[in-house]
């Protein structure tokens, strides 16, 4: 079942891809802007993601699993773009700090919430990591996904990095090339949360497959 649910999920992301170049490149670009289907639909499959998984963390008492809500979350606020909530910069961003035009208050509580979130993704991973490691050796459907999402991750970044140089340098010749770029890192990192969901979904249904099986 959860096999077809990642294909699923991969065919949807080519087929989005497919339609959005198909439309007109309006269509493409209101449907990838902030305001767009593809970012809302991001942002509800986050907060999705770290619902199910505080549901997961409340019926299993994996402790560790809270930091894991919040760094969901988290994901979730970016897509809203409340990374920049302040001046319109990136709390992400060195900028933000090294910019004289930020007051010295916004960034004090900027460092504040980067150490929220470093120190929880340093309790959750030691605390997952492992189990995560031996899953990925074993090729389980779960660790896999999570390999795949940050896969997905780090080719959307790329794409991002690559598209914010080009356009430095003015190489761009087509109006069709950015918005290539913008519906292929948008779609990818639609993928993200909803492998996420799909693999916390079928870590639960493992682990009470196990409990079954032992009692």
């Amino acid at each position: 079942m959860f096999r077809i649910l990642y294909l699923a999920i991969f065919t949807l992301l080519a087929a989005l891809i497919l339609w959005l170049h198909m439309v007109p490149p309006e269509i493409s670009e209101l449907q990838t802007s902030e305001e767009g289907m593809i970012e809302q639909l991001s942002t509800i499959s986050w907060f999705a993601a770290a619902g199910l998984m505080a549901v997961y963390v409340w019926q299993s008492a994996w402790r560790p699993g809270m930091w894991a809500v919040l760094l969901l979350v988290c994901c979730a606020l970016r897509e809203m773009d409340y990374h920049r909530i302040f001046t319109g910069q990136s709390l992400l961003s060195s900028r933000f700090y090294f910019k004289g035009q930020v007051p010295w208050e916004q960034r004090l509580l900027g460092l504040a919430i980067i150490a929220l979130l470093t120190y929880a993704v340093w309790c959750f991973f030691r605390a997952a990591l492992p189990r995560w490691w031996q899953g990925l050796k074993r090729k389980e459907g779960p660790a896999l996904a999570v390999a795949a999402v940050f896969g997905l991750g780090l080719l959307s970044k790329g794409i991002d990095r690559l598209h914010g140089t080009l356009s430095d340098f003015g190489l761009w010749h087509e109006r069709s090339l950015p918005i290539t770029f913008a519906i292929v890192e948008e779609v990818l990192e639609l993928g993200m949360p909803l492998l996420t969901l799909v693999a916390i979904l079928h870590f639960w249904w493992n682990s009470r497959s196990s409990s079954r099986a032992a009692n």
